[in-house]
């Protein structure tokens, strides 16, 4: 015979975990793809070791192990979904056993767990955490025999502290719950308190002889709230959900009181609904951060070099953001429109062209793309390195600096990165390619990408300015007049700058390095010069393009016609052209920095 609420149940946990993939695989993805790119998980015995040395270690290395599996959307959502998953199926079997049925309660936590999976800096070893507690507890529950549960509970517990971190007290506090509240036998205030001697013993006495740290280092280990303020509810209510349900469950069956947390009708299922898709509304709206989903996605196409997919979600991003300018910028150039469509993004200054350097986890971590680009590959290895000293190994700054070091001829700092890269699962590939072309020096020649960057190499120092405000364009060009990507971002320095004599000044390299045709927005900026000085600085061979004259034309005729208002020119003429040199020229305001040194022509 069919159990209808039985196949209800399952059916209707199959829906929530379809939409839970689908929201991770369609809304997360890249969140999850940026965390595998900021850790490294290596088969070596001394790479496990030093997860010995924290507290929650072992939950730490298996979230490690785990994450290494995200590269790429449907198997970073897969993970997520799966440990979603386990995370019902426990907390179904804990709350089962104390009476309390039906699919609303052991959901609540898998959203709330969502909710934090959500921000790009959450690590799954919190949920690995978290599960090996619960599923300690269910152990414990089922020990029918005192002495051994009692035993089970001392020992394990204290385990847990080290292998769980923080969710060691969590064990600790279900532990006491049940027997305070579920157990008949007199020794369980016994029991209860060596369990609550043990919860602050065991951390304080580990702190001192295991890991020398504080012992609030142990019982916060694990428990993320280094992540953002509004999240903070969602870790609490995290930790205090179970013990509470619980109790709650343990207080009515003591003193009878009629609250049922069983009943399947059309109002407990309405009920469920509610809460489900409160917090899930609540998530998605509230937590949810879609900026940096836009922004890591188009991190992951400029990783994997697919510069026109980066472009265009930079255009499509919601708002303005320096990272995705940054990188929008970059793709501009990769697909060959920066001197044509470089304002059609929403410049303000040289801000989005590099990063300023910060000794933080995430300016060196993305800035130091420009530079390999440019071909600066002093700096590039630079910021790599920098970036493993702020996060720690990471395969994308290993790679980086594996590469910088062949270009420069280090073969034996090379062969070091590469043996790191040897003991992943998922590098080893690439890192005994070039394995492979350092023990046979004369295969550099077929490889593109190191024969390039070598072509660029400089032969004369290149002052470095820390504050990344000059990252030495000019002094690029000069080592190498054929560097096209140094000429054109130096162009859209001086251009950003509002700088038009610089401009005017460089604009004949255009010859040098085989222009068929003159840029959009160079022909506007020189129309500019041109009006304002009486000079002709067209390069020999080329001419201004009849579109931009009479674009020109329509440019000058909307501006006039609004005179004086400078407000309503503005909004008429962003319409039509808002993607202008002229109109950046006139209507953008630069930030101070760059205000000192701009030579601006209005």
């Amino acid at each position: 015979m069919i159990n209808h609420r039985k196949l209800a149940f399952w059916f209707t946990t199959a829906i929530f975990f379809l939409a839970y993939f689908a929201f991770f695989l369609l809304f997360n993805g890249y969140h999850l793809i940026f965390q595998e790119q900021t850790q490294l998980f290596l088969f070596d015995k001394s790479y496990f070791a030093s997860f010995l040395l924290k507290p929650g270690g072992i939950s730490s290395y298996t979230g490690a192990f785990i994450m290494q599996f995200c590269q790429n959307p449907i198997a970073a959502a897969f993970i997520v979904t799966v440990a979603g998953f386990l995370i019902f199926l426990i907390l179904a079997s804990i709350l089962r056993h104390y009476g309390i049925n039906g699919i609303i309660w052991p959901i609540v936590p898998v959203i709330l767990f969502a909710s934090l999976q959500c921000h790009q800096l959450y690590s799954i070893s919190t949920t690995i955490g978290f599960l090996i507690s619960t599923l300690f507890f269910i152990i414990y529950i089922s020990v029918k025999n005192n002495r051994y549960r009692y035993l089970a509970g001392s020992v394990g517990c204290s385990m847990l502290c080290l292998i769980t971190g923080g969710f060691g007290l969590l064990a600790f506090t279900l532990c006491i719950i049940h027997e305070l509240l579920f157990s008949g036998n007199r020794s369980r205030y016994i029991a209860v308190i060596v369990y609550i001697m043990l919860a602050i013993l065991v951390p304080i006495l580990s702190s001192r002889l295991l890991y020398y740290v504080k012992g609030e280092g142990i019982w916060m280990s694990l428990i993320p709230l280094h992540l953002k303020k509004s999240l903070e509810p969602f870790v609490f209510a995290i930790l205090l959900y179970i013990p509470l349900l619980i109790a709650l469950s343990g207080f009515r069956d003591k003193f009878s009181m009629k609250v049922s947390l069983s009943e399947w009708n059309w109002k407990t299922v309405l009920s469920g609904l509610i809460v489900i898709s409160s917090l899930s509304f609540y998530t998605f709206h509230y937590v949810y951060d879609v900026k940096a989903e836009a922004l890591l996605k188009i991190d992951h196409y400029v990783q994997k070099g697919d510069w026109k997919k980066a472009l265009d979600y930079s255009f499509a991003y919601p708002g303005t953001n320096q990272l995705v300018l940054y990188y929008g910028n970059m793709a501009m150039y990769k697909t060959g429109q920066m001197g044509d469509k470089m304002f059609h993004l929403p410049q303000s200054g040289t801000h989005g062209l590099w990063l300023e350097w910060k000794r933080n986890e995430i300016t060196p971590f993305f800035g130091g793309e420009l530079f390999y680009q440019l071909g600066y590959i002093s700096e590039a290895s630079r910021w790599a390195f920098e970036s493993m000293v702020a996060m720690g190994e990471n395969p994308r700054s290993l790679k980086r600096l594996v590469i910088t070091s062949m270009v420069t001829g280090d073969t034996s700092l090379a062969r070091h990165y590469i043996n790191i890269l040897d003991e992943t699962l998922f590098y080893s590939k690439w890192a005994n390619h070039y394995k492979n072309l350092l023990s046979h020096p004369e295969l550099l020649i077929h490889d593109n990408e190191i024969m390039e960057k070598r072509h660029f190499n400089l032969y004369t120092d290149v002052f470095a300015d820390i504050t990344s405000k000059d990252i030495g364009l000019m002094q690029l060009l000069q080592d190498h007049p054929d560097n096209r990507m140094a000429f054109e971002y130096y162009m859209a320095q001086v251009l950003l700058n509002k700088d038009i004599d610089n401009f005017a000044a460089n604009i004949s390299k255009l010859r040098e390095l085989g222009y068929s045709r003159i840029p959009v927005q160079y022909e506007e900026a020189m129309l500019v010069y041109m009006k304002h000085t009486g000079k002709n600085i067209v390069p020999a061979g080329y001419t201004i393009s009849r579109e931009t004259l009479s674009r020109l034309s329509g440019y000058l005729e909307i501006l006039n016609t609004y005179g004086s208002d400078r407000r309503k020119s503005s909004q008429m003429l962003f319409r039509e052209y808002g993607g202008t040199y002229w109109f950046y020229l006139n209507f953008v305001n630069l930030p101070d920095e760059n205000n000192a040194s701009a030579s601006a022509k209005k």
